[in-house]
C-alpha cells in the first residue's frame, strides 16, 4: 500500500543547507488564517486554500484526472470577524491534482464567498468550468457562473433576486452549453388540509407557508438572450402529505416549511426531467410536455416495487446513466441520515453510493421494479448528514470520446439500455468517485467496490457540497507566473574564499526563488534566467546540480564546471555559449538577446529533469582553502506542486525571471523580471557594504536589493518592504 500525504508548505528547509542561510521572513497571519491545514505560499500569500490529506492504495487503478471541489464554511465565521470578506481566501472553487497538490484557487476571485457545484462542463465545444455562488459576483445575489479555460467569467445566470431565494443545489449545464438546469425556491401560502390541518370549524380551510422548489431550464445559446425553456413548481404537483420531514407547528412567512427540498435535476433524452426530493425520500420523473409526474421511485408513493428491501433516504445527486423506453439506470447518494435535530432517523448502517436499475415497461405498469445493482458504502462507516455526489469516471466522459472497447452485447443487463441513451457506455467497468461532503471527504472505488484512493481536507472547519474528478480540462490563466526571490549568505563576497579574475568574491551566496502560476495545468518545468552581479551578464540558471541540496530536494539539472565535459553542450546552439573567465562562464554572447524570447530548447535537458549523476559537492565551505572555480548551472526545474522552489548556489543574482514550459518545451508564459531581495534580518555583511548608509538613512525598516554595478563593487541598496516586494516589476530596474 502506498500512502501519500500532500499539502505541506513548499518552503525550502535552509537549515539543511547551511546555518547562516536564513529562511524568508515569516508572513504575518491575519485572523482566521493561522491554521496548519491551510496552504501558505510565498508567491501568493493571499491564497489560503485547504490542504488535502491523500491516501493512494492502488495507484495503477486510479483514474487520471484533477479533483474539483469548492471548500466552504458552514458557520459564516468570515462575516463575524468584522473584516473584509476577501481578506483570507480560503473558501471557493479549487482544483487539485491526484496527489493532492493545489492547481488553482478561485477563492479570491469570488470575494471568499461560499461556492457550490464546481465542475468542468462542455460549453460551445470546449471544456469550461461552472459553479454557483450566493453573492460576490456582479449580479450580487444567486448567480450561476461559467468560466472559460482562462478562468474569466464568460456567462452569468441570475438564479435568484436575493440570498433568501437562492438555491445552491444545482447548476447543471447540458447539451454542450445550449441550456442550464437549476433549482428555484420561494415561500408560498398553500392549503394545509392534506396534512390534517383544519380551522375551528370542520369545513374551515387553513393555509400554511411552505417552501416550494421549482425546476428551471434556461437557454444559454450563444449570441442569444437567455430565455426560459421550461418551468415547474413542486407545490403544483406534489401534495404536502408526501413529505417525510416534520412540519413546524407555525410555519411563518419568513421561512416556510421546507417540505420537499429538491437537491438535483437531470434531463432525459426525450425531454423529461429527473429530480431528487430529499424530504420525500424519492426521485421523481416529470414530463417535459405536460408537466405531469411520470413516476416516483422511493418514498410514500413509489410507483416501483422496491426489490430485496431496497430503501434509501435523504438522498442527493440523482443522475441518469443509461435509459430506454423500458429501463433506466441511475446513480444517487443514499445519505441514510438527516441533518437536523428533529430529523435524526437513520435508515442504514452508513451512507452509500448506489447504482440502481429501474424496469418500467409502459405496457405493464404493475411489473415495475427498482433494484440495487451496486452499493458502495462509505469506507469509514460514517454518515454524510448533508450533501454529497456520485460520479462515474467514464473514459468516454473524461476524454470526450466513447470507449470503443465497450461491447453492449456482453452486458448482463437488458440490451434495451444501450440503443437510446448511454451517457456512460463503460459504466460497468469504470471507477466510481464519491464526494461525501463533510471535511471534503472523497473516495475513488473500482467497479468491484474496492477503494483505490481517498482524500479529505486537513482542516476540519471546511466542507464541499459536491466533489468531481475530470481529465480533459486545460487551464490557461491570463495572469503571468508569480515570482519572488531572496539572496542569503555572503551576498557581497567580502568573506568569500572564492574570487574571480578581478579579485572580487563570488562564493557562498544562495539565491532562493519561489515561482507559481495559479491555474496553469500544462506547466511541467520552469526555466530560470538571471542577471549576475559581477559582470552584468545574462545567464541561464538551472538547478543546484549534483550536490547534497539537489539530492535532498530533487531540483533541477546540472553540468560540469568550466573545463569539464558538458553532457548537453552538443545540442545547444553553438553561438549561444561563450565560456571565458570563470566569472563570465555560460554568459550569453553579445549577439544574443537577453530577452526571454530566445531561450534554450528543452532538448538541452539531461536525465529528463532528474538529477545528473553524482560528481562532488561543488558548494564551498569556509574551511575549503582550494574550492572549485565559479559554479554555474544550466537547465530547468521540474514543477513541484503549486509553488516550486528554485535554488541557485554560488551565484549572486540581482534580477531573475522564469519561463513556464510544457511537456514539449514550448513556452507557455513568462514571469515579470524581479529584483532579488536580501532580507534585512540576516545582515551577514558589513555596514559599509550598504551604499546608502546605515539604519539612520531615512529609509526606515526594510530589506535590500543589489545595487546597479558601479566601479566593480557589489553593493546593496536599502528599500522599504513594499518596494522590495515590487522590485523589478518594471523591468531590469
Amino acid at each position: 500500500m502506498e500512502t501519500t500525504r500532500r499539502g505541506v508548505s513548499h518552503y525550502l528547509p535552509l537549515s539543511i543547507v547551511a546555518a547562516f542561510w536564513l529562511a524568508p521572513p515569516t508572513l504575518a497571519q491575519a485572523p482566521f488564517t493561522n491554521n496548519d491545514g491551510l496552504y501558505n505560499f510565498v508567491t501568493r500569500p493571499e491564497i489560503r486554500a485547504p490542504k488535502l490529506d491523500v491516501r493512494i492504495y492502488d495507484r495503477d487503478a486510479v483514474t487520471p484526472g484533477y479533483w474539483f471541489v469548492a471548500p466552504y464554511n458552514t458557520n459564516n465565521v468570515w462575516e463575524s470577524h468584522q473584516g473584509p470578506l476577501y481578506e483570507t481566501c480560503q473558501v471557493g472553487p479549487a482544483i487539485y491534482d491526484s496527489n493532492g497538490d493545489l492547481i488553482w484557487s478561485g477563492a479570491c476571485d469570488f470575494n471568499n464567498m461560499n461556492a457550490f457545484d464546481f465542475k468542468p462542463i462542455d460549453y460551445g465545444g470546449k471544456k469550461y468550468l461552472s459553479l454557483n455562488v450566493g453573492r460576490g459576483t456582479p449580479s450580487v445575489y444567486g448567480a450561476g457562473v461559467i468560466l472559460s479555460d482562462t478562468y474569466e467569467v464568460v456567462r452569468e445566470v441570475q438564479m435568484s433576486g436575493h440570498t433568501d431565494d437562492f438555491n445552491q443545489h444545482e447548476f447543471n449545464v447540458i447539451d454542450d452549453g445550449d441550456a442550464v438546469l437549476y433549482v428555484t425556491e420561494q415561500n408560498l401560502e398553500v392549503p394545509a388540509a392534506s396534512i390534517g390541518l383544519v380551522g375551528e370549524a370542520a369545513d374551515e380551510p387553513v393555509n400554511l407557508w411552505a417552501r416550494s422548489n421549482g425546476i428551471v431550464e434556461e437557454s444559454l445559446l450563444w449570441g442569444r438572450e437567455e430565455t426560459v425553456n421550461f418551468e415547474w413548481e413542486c407545490v403544483d404537483g406534489i401534495p404536502l402529505n408526501e413529505s417525510t420531514f416534520p412540519w413546524p407547528e407555525s410555519a411563518e412567512e419568513g421561512r416556510g416549511w421546507d417540505y420537499m427540498h429538491m437537491n438535483s435535476i437531470d434531463k432525459f433524452p426525450n425531454g423529461d426531467y429527473l429530480f431528487s426530493m430529499r424530504y420525500s425520500d424519492s426521485l421523481m420523473r416529470v414530463s417535459g410536455e405536460d408537466k405531469s409526474i411520470v413516476w416516483r421511485m422511493g418514498g410514500k408513493a413509489s410507483d416501483f416495487e422496491m426489490k430485496d428491501g431496497f430503501h434509501f433516504s435523504r438522498q442527493h445527486h440523482g443522475r441518469i446513466v443509461s435509459t430506454s423506453e423500458s429501463h433506466t439506470i441511475l446513480t444517487l447518494l443514499d445519505n441514510a441520515a438527516g441533518s437536523l435535530g428533529k430529523d435524526e432517523v437513520t435508515t442504514a448502517s452508513e451512507s452509500s453510493a448506489l447504482v440502481v436499475l429501474l424496469q418500467h415497461d409502459p405496457a405493464n405498469r404493475a411489473s415495475w421494479t427498482a433494484e440495487v445493482l451496486r452499493r458502495y458504502p462509505r469506507p469509514d462507516g460514517d454518515y454524510s448528514h448533508l450533501r454529497g455526489s456520485v460520479q462515474i469516471l467514464s473514459k468516454g466522459q473524461a476524454s470526450g470520446e466513447d470507449d470503443s472497447t465497450f461491447d453492449p452485447t456482453k452486458t448482463p443487463y437488458p440490451s434495451s439500455l444501450t440503443h437510446i441513451h448511454d451517457r456512460y457506455p463503460d459504466w460497468e467497468t469504470a471507477n466510481l468517485f464519491v464526494g461525501w461532503s463533510k471535511n471534503g471527504y472523497m473516495t475513488e472505488f473500482r467497479a468491484n467496490g474496492s477503494v483505490v484512493a481517498e482524500a479529505r481536507f486537513v482542516t476540519s472547519h471546511l466542507d464541499t457540497y459536491r466533489a468531481y474528478k475530470h481529465r480533459g480540462f486545460v487551464g490557461r490563466p491570463v495572469e503571468p507566473p508569480a515570482l519572488v526571490a531572496y539572496a542569503f549568505g555572503d551576498v557581497t563576497g567580502q568573506s568569500s574564499a572564492i574570487v574571480d579574475g578581478s579579485g572580487r568574491g563570488v562564493g557562498q551566496t544562495m539565491t532562493v526563488a519561489y515561482v507559481s502560476w495559479n491555474g496553469a495545468t500544462e506547466v511541467k518545468r520552469w526555466r530560470a534566467f538571471g542577471k549576475v552581479v559581477q559582470d552584468g551578464g545574462v545567464v541561464v540558471l538551472g538547478g543546484s546540480g549534483p550536490t547534497t541540496y539537489d539530492e535532498a530536494y530533487g531540483l533541477g539539472n546540472a553540468v560540469d564546471p568550466v573545463g569539464g565535459k558538458d553532457e548537453v553542450d552538443e545540442e545547444r546552439p553553438s553561438s549561444t555559449i561563450r565560456p571565458s573567465s570563470p566569472s563570465s562562464a555560460y554568459r550569453l554572447s553579445p549577439s544574443s538577446s537577453p530577452s526571454p524570447s530566445s531561450p534554450y530548447p528543452l532538448s538541452t535537458l539531461n536525465s529528463g529533469g532528474r538529477a545528473a549523476r553524482h560528481r562532488r559537492d561543488k558548494i564551498p565551505t569556509p574551511s575549503d582553502t582550494h574550492p572549485a572555480p565559479v559554479t554555474t548551472h544550466l537547465g530547468t526545474f521540474a514543477r513541484a506542486g503549486f509553488e516550486t522552489v528554485l535554488t541557485i548556489p554560488n551565484l549572486p543574482v540581482s534580477h531573475i525571471w522564469v519561463e513556464a514550459l510544457d511537456a514539449r518545451g514550448n513556452v507557455l508564459g513568462q514571469s515579470p523580471v524581479v529584483r532579488v531581495v536580501v532580507p534585512a534580518a540576516q545582515r551577514p555583511y558589513a555596514p559599509a557594504d550598504v551604499l546608502n548608509g546605515d539604519d539612520d538613512d531615512g529609509v526606515g525598516g526594510g530589506d535590500f536589493v543589489f545595487a546597479d554595478e558601479s566601479e566593480g563593487l557589489i553593493g546593496l541598496v536599502k528599500v522599504p518592504p513594499q518596494a522590495a516586494a515590487a522590485a523589478g516589476s518594471a523591468g531590469w530596474g
